[in-house]
């Protein structure tokens, strides 16, 4: 036997939602500063939550420009999010940073950009191929067009087969 009764709810009967509060599909944001594009960023889907982080489930690609507003420095994840209270990008799974004037191209599993201090940074392992080798090593710390860096704890140095050196 079923019937309507007076219950009352209270904010202790419902679970709070924490899902997505808006989906974008096919996102293409361009960032400028002065009317000057600075960083283009790809994205099939983006996830905005109530606490404003957002994520990337399903990969992103960032084209960082120079002052000609000719593309520089490329970065690749199979996932981001960012933090909405610090602007902090995590990107995680096969991310790959290409400095297409310098050559030089960084692999590594995770890495962090801050875009107020324009910083990239990693504790994990990192490869980066440049000049016809390739170093290896823990940790890095480098500018966000990937021009200069420092990594922490290098591991090895590896001469590069023409093949590889192309990218």
């Amino acid at each position: 036997m079923f019937s309507c009764g007076n219950e009352e709810l209270k904010p202790e009967d419902f679970e709070p939602y924490e899902g997505p509060v808006s989906i974008m599909h096919e996102l293409d944001l361009t960032y400028s500063d002065s009317a000057r594009r600075v960083i283009q960023l790809r994205a099939p889907l983006q996830n905005e939550y109530l606490n404003k982080n957002r994520d990337f489930p399903e990969g992103v690609g960032i084209v960082f420009y120079n002052s000609k507003e000719e593309p520089e420095t490329t970065l690749n994840a199979n996932y981001a999010k960012v933090n909405g209270s610090t602007g902090i990008y995590m990107v995680r799974g096969n991310v790959v940073i290409v400095n297409i004037k310098d050559k030089r191209r960084l692999q590594t599993e995770e890495l962090f950009w801050n875009p107020k201090s324009k910083k990239i940074y990693t504790e994990k392992n990192v490869v980066i191929d440049q000049f016809g080798k390739r170093l290896m090593g823990k940790g890095l710390e480098a500018k966000e067009d990937f021009s200069s860096y420092q990594i922490k704890n290098l591991t090895g140095v590896l001469p590069l087969d023409e093949d590889e050196a192309d990218f």
